[in-house]
């Protein structure tokens, strides 16, 4: 009887690491713990109470939609995102939510990524430090957030099942470091697991990951959960310091977990210590929910289109055009200005409270639609778009990209506009000298009439409250202080990895190393159309007087204008030159409001990851003559320390584009690529894979697709549409088994038929059919 109710009890324990159903963990009834909720919500809550599966993505409890993580970030301000994640975590209290998943830390490695406008920025300081801010605001009202996606999680394209290959200095200097600096300074109390592997071990059973680096080295406490569906072996998950499975309700290898914890005392403790770790993330959910909250959504409505001013970033002013005057003749021109895109697809989508458009918020002024919602015009159109053009002073003309450009679940295939939105502001600037382009997207465009065209607004996607603030910049009422988070290459050929980002394989390798973004364009000494941190105001500052004394810097900044005003200053330390490092690293970033005259100093201090290189297994400080950089400005630091470590050629000179020689000296080796094909296909494959050499896959995926396609309303040409179908044929097998729909039997069984073993895959096929 004892035995019994050990077991029992050890069955319970184990039971927490996976989840109740698709949002919810499994109640601790012994220990008097409730389970906790969890949604999406990195730019606003997508709480799904009916529809809780992947279908469901678009319907959800109505939650204000703030501008996303792309445009936030060019906002520089870490007490900006805390007050958004502050306003987040008391909706979510509202709505009895104990922990929002959220913000994602990844560094945009591509410009065609997908899922960049989820992300803050290229650069790994002001992508942990904003994604701190966010975390510090959100559990300051007890809310847990979830940082997400851990790690090296830079494309969409075979997210499941994709391996990064990145040398481990790359990894802590760019793609690690954002975690690292939000752990350390806001410590989240979740940290989700991304699908991809990392030099070929899943990032759900990745020791080194999960337990030496975030736990021992970064000092996380807190719990680690999957992404939805990205465990990989529980047992083995265990043992990597991962705590959570999700989505549950399908108890994964619960018994097989229990048997062996109850035989082996190691993998026991390993198993209550997790356990643990889970109910402690109940406990603060349950404390935070423990009071009835009720949120003020018409206040958050306000502060989205406060975060939205003062992240929009003024790119170019020629002859000072903007601010435009209450009275001037103006025109409004562009189907985006009256189906605005506020935000992205895929499973960070609200279900906003109130959406503005710029034609209501414009609504005295003419409006032609140029083109159409997908970025189509006809001669027609654009001809309707001129002459309206032809009678105005001045031209507003909203581009970007339409919603079916860029989503969670595929990556982009070009940074171009579509044609018809081009040759609509380009045939507006023939007739009118005086256009300004206001820029819809979540991510990096190429802008060929970025010189015909006397002003340039990036908006991104700037949530529900996005057109008022718009009006705000566009009439003086705010002035624009934000700075691009990112770079904007000329084309897209000009990207350091646009000759093998999102090869038709699986692994994706980082040639490139520590050059991402700016990083690259400033040593390759290649121009781009808009440069990281650029950003113009309706006012002028001036830095002077810039002094370093030992590792303390500080700079005065003086508003020498006529308007009030904010100002980012970006500290640098600008590098010995020759070697394998960058020719600048950001170092520090301050947000400051001026009025006209007023003059503040700004401090800050330097540390030694900011002189130092990861070496082997460790930070080493590199000695020289550093210069200390600030707007301009630049004033000499000499640094005691090591002599820079030796590397391959390229990485010194950046001349053309790294090759497979190039990564493989830097990488060490490059593992031979696995196979796909007849007889090569395992747990690890996908349907769409297996479905080249197998009938039943192919019957499979046919019958995956019409029901997808049901499940959105018939449009198979959506984001949605896309996202929901790679999520159900581009997940590994072993994954489709987590999520419930299908038994390992039968999933073996579809193996061995692609693999050519018909009589056995069809035998378990039957005994899975018949339970056996």
């Amino acid at each position: 009887m004892e035995d019994k109710k050990k077991a029992a009890a050890l069955e319970r324990v184990v039971s927490l690491g996976s989840g109740a159903d698709y949002w919810m963990t499994k109640e601790d009834s012994e220990n008097h713990i409730p389970s906790l909720r969890m949604t999406d919500g990195p730019h606003g809550l997508r709480n799904q109470t009916n529809d809780a599966d992947t279908e469901g993505v678009n319907r959800s409890r109505p939650a204000v939609c703030f501008p996303t993580a792309s445009l936030t970030a060019c906002s520089f301000d870490e007490d900006l995102l805390a007050e958004e994640g502050r306003a987040i975590a008391q909706e979510a209290r509202d709505q009895n939510v104990g922990m929002v998943l959220g913000p994602g830390a990844n560094i945009k490695r591509n410009p065609l990524c997908g899922r960049n406008f989820e992300y803050f920025s290229e650069d790994p300081l002001v992508s942990g430090t904003l994604a701190a801010g966010w975390i510090r605001g959100c559990q300051s009202e007890g809310i847990s957030c979830c940082l997400k996606h851990f790690a090296c999680n830079n494309q969409e394209y075979d997210r499941f099942i994709s391996n990064s290959m990145v040398d481990e200095r790359t990894a802590r200097e760019i793609y690690l470091r954002p975690f690292e600096i939000a752990v350390k300074k806001a410590h989240p109390w979740a940290m989700m697991c991304s699908y991809n592997k990392i030099n070929g071990v899943y990032s759900s059973v990745n020791r080194k990951l999960l337990t030496d680096i975030l736990r021992k080295e970064w000092g996380f406490d807190g719990m680690v959960v999957t992404d939805w569906g990205a465990m990989h072996n529980r047992i083995d998950a265990y043992r990597a310091g991962c705590d959570l499975s999700m989505p549950g309700g399908m108890a994964y290898m619960e018994k097989e977990c229990a048997q062996l914890a109850e035989r082996d005392e190691d993998f026991r403790r390993i198993v209550e210590e997790s356990a643990e770790r889970v109910r402690d993330s109940m406990r603060r959910g349950a404390r935070a929910l423990s009071v009835p909250y009720s949120a003020d959504y018409e206040a958050h409505h306000d502060l989205a289109g406060k975060v939205a001013a003062e992240s929009i970033v003024l790119l170019k002013n020629e002859d000072s055009i903007l601010p435009l005057s209450y009275g001037e003749s103006v025109c409004l021109i562009g189907d985006l200005g009256d189906h605005m895109r506020y935000q992205g697809s895929g499973s960070s989508h609200v279900n906003a409270i109130r959406v503005e458009t710029l034609r209501n918020e414009l609504a005295d002024l003419p409006y032609a639609a140029g083109y159409d919602v997908n970025g189509n015009a006809t001669e027609q159109s654009i001809d309707g778009a001129v002459e309206l053009a032809k009678k105005a002073d001045k031209v507003i003309v909203v581009a970007g990209l339409p919603v079916s450009a860029e989503s969670e679940g595929f990556d982009r295939t070009t940074l171009a506009m579509p044609e018809g939105i081009v040759k609509t502001v380009e045939a507006v600037a023939k007739v009118n000298p005086n256009v300004i382009v206001i820029l819809l997207a979540g991510g990096v465009l190429e802008v060929p009439f970025a010189d015909d065209v006397k002003a340039v607004l990036y908006a991104g996607l700037p949530g529900e409250a996005g057109a008022s603030a718009l009006k705000k910049i566009l009439y003086g009422e705010v002035n624009p202080s934000g700075r691009l988070a990112e770079s904007w290459p000329m084309k897209y050929e000009d990207v350091v990895n646009a000759e093998y980002y999102g090869e038709p394989r699986s692994d994706a390798e980082y040639r490139e190393g520590i050059y991402v973004g700016s990083r690259y364009y400033e040593k390759a000494h290649v121009p781009v159309r808009f440069a990281f941190g650029q950003g113009l105001s309706y006012t002028t500052f001036a830095c002077t007087d810039l002094k370093v004394d030992g590792r303390t810097a500080a700079v005065s900044v003086e508003n020498t204008g006529t308007r009030a005003g904010k100002h980012t200053v970006l500290l640098y330390v600008r590098n010995p030159e020759g070697g394998y490092r960058e020719v600048r690293k950001l170092a520090g970033f301050r947000k400051i409001e001026l009025s006209p005259g007023e003059r503040r100093t700004v401090m800050f201090t330097l540390d030694d990851r900011d002189f130092s290189v990861y070496e082997k297994d460790h930070w080493e400080v590199i000695g020289g003559t550093y210069e200390i950089e600030a707007d301009g400005k630049r004033v000499a630091l000499s640094v005691e320390g090591s002599e820079l470590p030796d590397s391959p050629s390229w990485y010194s000179s950046l001349e053309g584009k790294p090759g497979r020689d190039d990564f493989e000296e830097l990488l060490g080796s490059i593992p031979a690529v696995q196979p796909i094909g007849r007889g090569h296909y395992s747990m690890d494959s996908t349907l769409r894979q297996m479905s080249s050499d197998s009938k039943v896959a192919q019957v499979i995926v046919g019958q995956v697709c019409r029901h997808v396609k049901k499940a959105c309303d018939g449009d198979d040409s959506s984001p949605e549409y896309r996202m929901l179908l790679s999520t159900a044929i581009d997940i590994p097998l072993s994954s489709i088994e987590v999520f419930g729909r299908a038994k390992q039997r039968q999933l073996e069984g579809l193996v061995d038929i692609a693999n050519g073993s018909y009589g056995r895959g069809i035998w378990k096929e039957i005994s899975a059919l018949f339970g056996k």
